[in-house]
This record gives C-alpha cells, sequence and structure tokens, in this order.
C-alpha cells in the first residue's frame, strides 16, 4: 500500500494511470483497485477516472505509521509504530507490547483515547483527531531512582518541537506537565515496571492537546485546559510536531545514557512554572510537603525548603497547589 501512496504522493493533483501505478508498484491492476479503497478507508481523498486513473487531492491528517516515518529524522525512536484508531490508553496497549517484546523506542499511538490516563488515576480527555496520544516503550540501561530524569527529558523534548513547529513558548510544570498561561496544553505519565535495582521497561505516555477548539473539552476542564489551535487561532500540524518531539527525544535520550542531562535541565529552568513558587506536593500515599520550590537538581529532582527551613530533596509527586 505504501508503494501505490507514494506514487500518487509524488504526483498529486495529478492523475495516475493504473497501469502506471500497477508497473511502478509491481502489483496487479485488482490489487491497485483494492489499495486505493483501503487508502480511501483510511481518510485519504482520491478522484478515480476511467480514463485518467487517480488523482490523490490531499493526503490524510491521520498519522498512520506510513506518515509519521515520511521524514522522520531518528534512528531509533519511533522506528517501530503502533497505531490503532481508537484505544483505552496508550500506555496500557503500550504495557502488552513491551510484555511481549516491544524494541527500545516503539512509539505507540492513537487517534482517540476512551480510557486516558493521567496521574494519580485522574482521566485524561482525549478529543478524537484532534490530538496527540503517544506512548513510548523505553528500555534504558539506568537505575529505576533515574525516572525524574526521564519525565523532564520527556517535557522538554515536547515543549522544544511545539516551539519549534508552532513558535509557542511553553512552561514546564514540575514533574510532568507543560502550560501556557497557567493553562494545562500537556500531561505526561511515566510508569516503570522492573524491580529495586534494574529497569524491565519503561512507559512513557504523552497528551498534547493540539487542534481543540474551546468546546471540546469537558465543563470541568474548559478553564484550566488549552490547546495550540486556541493559541494560535488555527489548526495545526500534528505530524511535524510529533516528528520533531521524536527527533528531540532521540536526542536527549541518548544523551542521558552518556550521563549528560545539562542541557535538559537548563531548559526546564529557564522556562520552570515551579521554580521560585509556593507548592504542596504529594507523593503516593504518605503526607503532602508544603514550601517553596528552590531548585531543579541535575537529575530532575526537585529541591524545596519547607515550613521549617528544612531542604527537601524530591524525585516524585504530584503538585496540588501554587501560589
Amino acid at each position: 500500500m505504501k508503494s501505490v501512496l507514494d506514487v500518487l504522493k509524488t504526483n498529486q493533483g495529478n492523475y495516475v494511470s493504473g497501469e502506471s501505478l500497477a508497473k511502478m508498484s509491481g502489483l496487479t491492476r485488482a490489487a491497485i483497485w483494492k489499495q486505493i479503497n483501503h487508502l480511501r478507508a483510511l481518510g485519504y481523498r482520491i478522484e478515480s477516472s476511467p480514463r485518467k486513473g487517480y488523482c490523490l487531492l490531499m493526503p490524510t491528517q491521520v498519522l498512520h505509521p506510513f506518515e509519521i516515518q515520511e521524514g522522520l529524522k531518528t534512528q531509533q525512536i519511533g522506528q517501530t509504530i503502533h497505531y490503532r484508531d481508537t484505544v483505552d490508553s496508550t500506555n496500557i496497549w503500550a504495557k502488552t507490547l513491551a510484555k511481549d517484546g516491544a524494541p527500545d523506542g516503539t512509539l505507540v499511538i492513537a487517534e482517540e483515547q476512551t480510557a486516558g490516563r493521567g496521574r494519580l488515576g485522574r482521566t485524561w480527555a482525549s478529543a478524537k483527531g484532534k490530538g496527540l496520544w503517544t506512548s513510548l516503550i523505553l528500555r534504558p540501561q539506568i537505575a529505576p531512582s533515574a525516572i525524574a530524569g526521564i519525565t523532564v527529558l520527556t517535557a522538554v523534548s515536547m515543549a522544544r518541537a511545539i516551539a519549534e513547529s508552532t513558535g509557542i513558548q511553553v512552561q514546564v510544570k514540575w514533574p510532568n506537565d507543560l502550560l501556557y498561561e497557567g493553562r494545562k496544553l500537556a500531561g505526561i505519565l511515566a510508569e516503570l515496571h522492573g524491580e529495586m535495582d534494574r529497569i524491565h521497561f519503561l512507559i512513557v505516555g504523552v497528551g498534547l492537546n493540539v487542534n481543540h477548539s474551546a468546546e471540546d473539552f469537558p465543563e470541568e476542564l474548559a478553564e484550566r485546559a488549552t490547546s495550540l489551535r486556541i493559541i494560535r487561532g488555527e489548526c495545526l500540524d500534528r505530524k511535524m510536531i510529533l516528528q520533531r518531539y521524536l527527533e528531540e527525544f532521540e536526542r536527549a535520550y541518548h544523551r542521558m545514557h552518556e550521563g549528560n542531562l545539562q542541557d535538559v535541565i537548563a531548559y526546564a529552568r529557564m522556562h520552570s512554572a515551579t521554580l521560585g513558587k509556593r507548592v504542596t506536593i504529594r507523593s503516593g500515599g504518605g503526607p503532602s510537603l508544603s514550601g517553596e520550590a528552590l531548585a531543579l537538581d541535575d537529575d530532575g529532582s526537585l529541591w524545596v525548603r519547607d515550613e521549617t527551613g528544612k531542604e527537601i530533596k524530591v524525585f516524585s509527586g504530584e503538585v496540588i497547589e501554587e501560589a
């Protein structure tokens, strides 16, 4: 199917005869007809004429694997892709794939999640075809304690991709959100599977609101969430943003294995929505910690000065209050 699509894309806006398509793709005329219908079902607008052949009017906006990989400049991240139109959660699906041996850097993506998840078991609204709902399967050779660095790495990779693709500068809210003018634009959910001293695999899910209008958000989120479309006032190219994210992630991921997160941490510090503010952090089932967010450490953890003046290093948690 990709060979037929490649020919149509090369000649987009012009007709290509069925005979020419068959020769260039090495398929029969009957097989060409079947694949044209399949491409139409995937969202490609293809006109046909008994005398002229087939004409691709417009590429699909659906993020099929061959669309994502076209022009993607990575060696590992996103080179294996699993796609579905609808899933319960990309993180849940990715976990199953990881247990079955999916390689490091595998991308899992869906147009819609029916049970998208955020931190602390919260649901994540995932409007169909409007955002990026993705998970990466990672098998990093790092200690489990380094997961804080992975979360910050993911946030910075997406923030850079957004800035490069749209010109919008977002802020990183420790540990797992991207904000614009105080409203949530993206969330990250990292789930570790391993032992005390060894990671079997890590699932890093990202949900980014791209082409949502205000009406796409549930009423309870209307005042707290935003999208790139709302910010820019126009629909944006999800494929471009995703490709830039995967490329930024791969560069940072390789540097992390070399013990070098300085560039990532410096970016997170410069564009932090947390540092210098009073915060209350809830971590697991333990007591909350309140105080001033002082600094982001080189490993991605957060230093907080509590009410007694004691400085405490926090590796993970949920910022539930800021002032």
